[in-house]
């Protein structure tokens, strides 16, 4: 098993953008998942903190929450990038609908041309309630999370789905993702090639919850033996 890249979700207007710069320079594996809409609240960067990115070299994913992904599910996405503006639409390389576990709906012709027309990768979030969204097109990327950000690893890992560009999150933090990374290693097929993204354990608690670089490092640095060696040399 091979990982393509880490994704890691949550940074906010706790998180100066420099320092996740500094990371990204010492690991290119790393994708920073930005969350929408921009409340600045925990987890949801201020637009202001959101508009500092458009500069910047690092890879990055938006990962929508809410009316975001009910339009995107309508084959609306113009509503986001209107928010974001157009430059900063296209910084990022994926767009991630996170579902949370409510039940969606959708409209087949306007989601599928939709992921068609985007240069983004689309991920849907196999989330156990709407799986189903992934049948409508095997042109997104499947990322199993029943957790939802609630940082809850699941009972087990699902298989790989053949054909489907997959990656795994729920529960996995600095704590548990060496353990998890050899389960998977030893579980999934010698050559599959997954990612893998984190959330909620890579937050501190104390007067206030903040994104913890020194997390991200200590987990940067655990998957680091499992990535596949052309992406040790990405450049954004």
């Amino acid at each position: 098993m091979k990982v393509s890249n880490i994704t890691f979700t949550g940074a906010d207007d706790t998180t100066r953008i420099v320092h996740l710069e500094e990371v990204s320079t010492y690991f290119p594996f790393v994708e920073w998942g930005v969350l929408f809409p921009s409340t600045g609240g925990s987890r949801f960067p201020s637009p202001k903190w959101v508009q500092g990115l458009v500069d910047t070299k690092m890879s990055l994913s938006a990962h929508l929450c809410g009316s975001l992904v009910s339009n995107a599910l309508r084959g609306n996405i113009t509503v986001f990038a209107g928010i974001i503006g157009v430059e900063l639409f296209h910084t990022f390389k994926r767009i991630q609908l996170n579902f949370h576990g409510s039940p969606v709906t959708i409209e087949r012709t306007s989601f599928t041309n939709l992921v068609d027309k985007l240069p983004h990768e689309v991920i849907v979030q196999m989330d156990g309630v709407n799986d189903w969204v992934s049948d409508f097109t095997t042109d997104t990327a499947l990322l199993f999370d029943t957790s939802s950000g609630a940082g809850i690893k699941p009972f087990e890992w699902p298989a790989i789905i053949p054909g489907r560009k997959c990656g795994y999150a729920g529960g996995l933090g600095p704590d548990n993702l060496k353990a998890e990374l050899e389960y998977l290693d030893y579980f999934l097929p010698e050559d599959a090639v997954i990612w893998v993204d984190m959330e909620s354990k890579l937050r501190t608690y104390k007067t206030k919850d903040f994104f913890d670089i020194d997390k991200v490092m200590q987990c940067a640095e655990i998957v680091a033996p499992y990535i596949l060696e052309e992406s040790y040399a990405r450049t954004a």
